[in-house]
């Protein structure tokens, strides 16, 4: 098992189990006409109509690999699940910094748990620090793929990528309301006249959420030994052998999608390992037919280039 050296220790298992928040309450993310802020409720998502991505066109034997591939997630699953709550758990969430990362498909916050005004569970366990992954306004949809994602994978959640605890999804009327996500810079108070009728806000526009675990930051620069670079390709190797095991495949490995991380849990499903990184954004993350090997291979450069990025930037490129 992966200690670097002794001086790693397991993080104790977070005991608010994933799918048994019912509701979050954002402050910070909607404000009125006028330009006060107002909580917004957001209930539990239904992602279980959104098909996940798949890439199934090799052989017969890669489809009979990935069927077997799939009876592994299915056990892993099982193997980790525990028993929901009974009591129907609501968290009040403040944006606490600006976005972390945007891009034309979301927005990600770092939030904190308003511990008063929550369920009076919030307050008697060690609530994580957490992200908000907001989709933005016609991008609902990959949000909701997104979750379907991890909850497949959810036997790799907290030791090879993060815990995700809810996919959430609620309707806002944007002719009476502003999220600060879609409209960064909004001018208040909204001036009415000047809409324009023909084209007015949607009265019914899905702002879909989905609610992680804030695993860390971007691996620092650093200037590697021969024996440092071995170690670190060697645990980006696993790391990714984690989901080939699976018969997934990224798409999107690179250094921006993986962190660096204090969170120590494990052992890891097939390594056994208790990894200091976490492969995030499962965005364009497939399931597929491919083998072990061949998902591994077709990974290599991606590790490679993201070592390369860690060293670059450590000269200052």
């Amino acid at each position: 098992m992966q200690t670097d050296g002794g001086s790693w220790k397991p993080s104790p298992t977070f005991e608010w189990e994933p799918g048994s928040i019912h509701t979050i309450v954002v402050h910070g993310l909607l404000r009125d006409n006028t330009g006060a802020n107002a909580p917004l409720p957001i209930g539990k998502g239904d992602c279980q109509s959104v098909r996940m991505a798949k890439e199934l066109n090799g052989s017969a034997i890669d489809a009979k690999r990935h069927s077997v591939y799939m009876n592994r997630a299915e056990n892993l699953r099982r193997k980790h699940a525990s028993a929901a709550p009974a009591d129907r758990s609501e968290i009040h969430l403040r944006i606490v910094s600006d976005f972390l990362h945007e891009n034309s498909r979301h927005v990600v916050y770092r939030v904190s748990v308003d511990i008063a005004k929550s369920s009076p569970r919030a307050s008697q366990l060690g609530l994580p620090s957490m992200i908000i992954k907001i989709a933005t306004e016609l991008e609902g949809r990959t949000i909701a793929a997104e979750a379907v994602m991890y909850e497949h994978l959810f036997g790799l959640q907290g030791t090879v990528i993060p815990q995700c605890y809810g996919y959430f999804r609620s309707f806002i009327n944007l002719q009476e309301y502003v999220v600060t996500a879609w409209s960064p810079g909004y001018a208040f108070p909204r001036n009415m006249e000047s809409f324009d009728i023909f084209r007015m806000p949607n009265t019914c526009a899905s702002l879909n959420v989905l609610l992680l675990e804030d695993v860390g930051d971007r691996i620092p620069p650093a200037l590697f030994s021969k024996e440092q670079k071995a170690e670190t390709l060697h645990t980006l190797q696993n790391l990714n052998d984690e989901l080939c095991y699976l018969g997934i495949r990224h798409h999107d490995l690179r250094y921006s999608n993986v962190l660096q991380t204090a969170i120590r849990r494990g052992p890891s499903p097939k390594h056994k390992e208790i990894y200091k990184y976490r492969i995030i954004d499962l965005e364009n993350t497939a399931v597929t037919g491919r083998r072990e090997e061949e998902l591994r291979q077709l990974a290599r450069n991606e590790i490679n280039e993201i070592l390369g990025t860690i060293q670059a930037k450590a000269h200052g490129y």
